[in-house]
């Protein structure tokens, strides 16, 4: 598969089977992801793979992070609705990688150019997902901006989660495997300074 296919056929899928990715596949992808354009090849990323029992506990942090920030009056229909979209959520792929960019400090790249690099590194691990026939999603959200999560990775107030990517096998015959493909005209975005 050539990149301009990879670039353009790869979609965000919402719907995923049960069959889980070997370890071996899923580190491929993640390598994919660490030749991305660093500074000074700082190489400022931590990944956090989440499988099985793992993802259930992943799943049980986000259920409560969303319902923290609910109001103390909800009641338990509507709390109970979104104990079930927050779970389906998180379970929807068999797995769920997080992505980190931990504090780091060189006297030469400013965090801005870390977390550049991450988003950067996220765009090779979903081309990598698609050419070797991986569905993904790359998702942020509350659990992402949430210190309940940095605690529970170990991370530090001021380092940040650039993205939860969902990876599995896209389900068969599935009408919603993948969100719509439209972009805005590249021309519509352009400001030339050429005079």
């Amino acid at each position: 598969m050539d990149v301009w296919s990879a670039i353009t056929e790869r979609k965000s899928t919402t719907t995923f089977s049960s069959e889980t990715p070997s370890k071996d596949l899923i580190e491929a992808v993640l390598e994919a992801f660490t030749w991305a354009p660093t500074h000074h090849l700082n190489q400022s990323w931590r990944f956090d793979v989440f499988t099985g029992v793992g993802l259930e506990r992943l799943a049980d942090l986000d259920i409560e992070v969303s319902l923290s920030e609910l109001p103390e009056q909800i009641d338990k229909a509507a709390k109970d609705k979104i104990i079930d979209a927050r779970k389906t959520t998180v379970l929807s792929a068999p797995v769920a990688i997080i992505i980190s960019v931990p504090e780091y400090s060189d006297g030469k790249s400013r965090y801005l150019e870390e977390l550049s690099a991450g988003a950067a590194g996220i765009q090779n691990l979903l081309l990598a997902a698609h050419e070797k026939g991986l569905a993904s999603r790359w998702r942020t959200g509350k659990l992402s901006r949430s210190m309940k999560a940095k605690l529970y990775l170990g991370l530090k107030e001021n380092e940040e989660i650039i993205g939860i990517v969902h990876l599995g096998y896209a389900a068969e015959n599935k009408s919603d495997s993948g969100v719509d493909r439209y972009r805005i005209p590249v021309a519509d975005k352009i400001t030339w300074h050429d005079s």
